[in-house]
């Protein structure tokens, strides 16, 4: 019987420290009084905050969910202008920031500033958005 053993603690803390990592920017982006959706380059969301799935039901009438395409919860109308501000920042990797208006049931009209950032991998390779 021949057996190998190694040692992994530098992993481990490694790991240790990774999802302290997480779980503290979840906690700030769980507390912000900002909205927030993480996309891929598809328009495909990876994740969101609490603020965002509250919004998304009360202005778009639409719950997001991790997997679900952004464009197709977005109101008919406004779908060729939110991927003409993806394509820019995807192209650019410059952001952009734009007014939105939603109809309310009511009737009103809610007015939300919004920016798209791109996300940037450790190569420089834009592989996403935030959108806030």
């Amino acid at each position: 019987m021949v057996g190998a053993m190694q040692d992994i603690s530098t992993r481990k803390m490694a790991e240790e420290r990774l999802y302290k990592s997480e779980a503290n920017l979840r906690n700030i982006l769980e507390s912000s009084d900002t909205a927030y959706v993480l996309l891929d380059e598809n328009s495909v969301i990876l994740s969101y905050n609490r603020l965002a799935l509250e919004l998304s039901k009360k202005e778009i009438h639409n719950e997001i969910a991790e997997g679900k395409n952004y464009l197709e919860l977005m109101p008919l109308a406004q779908r060729p202008a939110i991927q003409e501000r993806i394509n820019h920042v995807l192209a650019t990797g410059k952001p952009v920031a734009y007014e939105a208006g939603y109809m309310e049931n009511s009737g009103s009209i809610t007015w939300l500033y919004m920016r798209m950032h791109p996300i940037f991998n450790n190569t420089g390779k834009i592989n996403g958005l935030s959108i806030g």
